[in-house]
């Protein structure tokens, strides 16, 4: 079974307290890891709390932000600042007393759930940022100048060179008029969870960007997301999170460049010939059938997975081969599939027992079949 991005973040988290990571530079599917010797050393820590904030302090005089405990979290009309050094005493363990102050270089974004702030200040010493800003409300990110990994010259929290969008504000009408911040044409990469919980209905990505990564939208409130380009991204086609997953508003993504691997038909992610469907949007609906490209002769794994608010699907004549692996998982309880008389579509939804209406040849007529039931 796929496993969630929720799940899969926190497994990876504490991989990585327990592992080497390298050096400057490095950008991974957790999250953006821009970091300098964070090394296994740091795996030992003492949990503390410090003006509502809990930290795990390491071994090696640094810190990481886990959650934010006030119960006071509305700053919407001012800011929200997690500190770039903390204090401590009286921790009980002898590796750690070797400290008095602790650098916080590693935050748990998701920590942060609620907040509501006009302008997020992150610590200055900012190396290495977990997961995304769920469920929270930020005008625009902050960080010194003279931080070494990231920049929040554009408001949103980009890598230090503004190539890759790391964290974008859930709420920009908070801080400007309106729930957009231009993206500049040097960004080329959106990073996994970077648009988590954003609150604007449509989003149009420039030419520029060649990749998003996993789960980039997740619990956003967008209805539409156009790329003006081409971009690499993840279709859930395998055992693994795709870029769209977690995104229960989305009912179209468009893609208006063709010089790469995916393409779109009303809505919906194919690959570049469009003979295979890869990805329907979480929240599509539509008031008749769902059509699918007459192109397409496959319909890939997953591609249908959690799509609960579409409730009838037509699969054409064209298509000869439907995925092993959770296509149609957790979708409505009254899905119905209209497959044409013999078809290969009408063979799947006897052999899975699944509902599905037949469109007779020629007369078109449309008979309901009431021996076969969903699981």
């Amino acid at each position: 079974m796929k496993k969630s991005s929720e799940t899969l973040r926190r497994m990876l988290a504490i991989a990585l307290c327990v592992t080497t990571l390298g050096s400057a530079g490095i950008m991974t599917e957790v999250g953006s890891f821009v970091g300098t010797n964070i090394t296994a050393e740091a795996a030992s820590y003492e949990i503390y709390t410090y003006n509502n904030i809990t930290y795990a302090l390491y071994s090696d005089g640094t810190a990481e932000a886990m959650s934010y405990n006030g119960t006071n979290k509305d700053f919407s009309t001012s800011s929200f600042t997690v500190p770039s050094v903390i204090y401590a005493s009286n921790l009980g363990k002898d590796y750690i007393l070797n400290y008095s102050q602790f650098t916080v270089t590693r935050m748990q974004a998701d920590g942060f759930s609620g907040i509501k702030a006009r302008i997020f200040g992150l610590p200055n010493s900012l190396q290495v940022l977990f997961g995304g800003f769920r469920n929270t409300e930020i005008g625009v990110f902050s960080i010194s100048t003279n931080n070494s990994s990231f920049s929040t010259s554009n408001g949103f929290l980009s890598n230090k060179s503004g190539t890759t969008i790391v964290a974008y504000p859930s709420k920009p009408s908070l801080y400007y008029t309106s729930d957009f911040i231009y993206i500049p044409s040097t960004v080329s990469t959106i990073d996994m969870y970077a648009f988590t919980s954003y609150k604007a209905t449509s989003l149009t990505i420039p030419s520029s960007v060649t990749y998003v990564g996993r789960s980039a939208f997740q619990y956003s409130n967008l209805y539409s997301v156009t790329f003006e380009g081409s971009p690499d991204f993840w279709c859930a086609n395998s055992d693994q999170i795709g870029t769209f997953d977690d995104a229960t508003y989305l009912d179209s993504i468009t893609i208006k460049g063709t010089s790469g691997k995916y393409s779109t038909y009303n809505g919906a992610v194919y690959n570049k010939d469009q003979t295979v469907l890869m990805c329907c949007p979480k929240g599509r609906t539509t008031s008749t059938a769902f059509a699918i490209s007459s192109k397409a002769t496959q319909i890939g794994n997953y591609a249908f997975e959690n799509c609960k608010k579409l409730t009838a699907i037509h699969i054409p004549e064209t298509i000869t081969s439907i995925g092993s692996y959770s296509v149609f998982s957790n979708t409505n309880s009254n899905l119905v599939l209209y497959v044409t008389q013999d078809s290969y579509g009408h063979t799947y939804a006897k052999n899975n027992n699944m509902t599905y209406k037949v469109i007779y040849p020629y007369t078109k007529k449309i008979r309901q079949y009431t021996d076969h039931y969903r699981l």
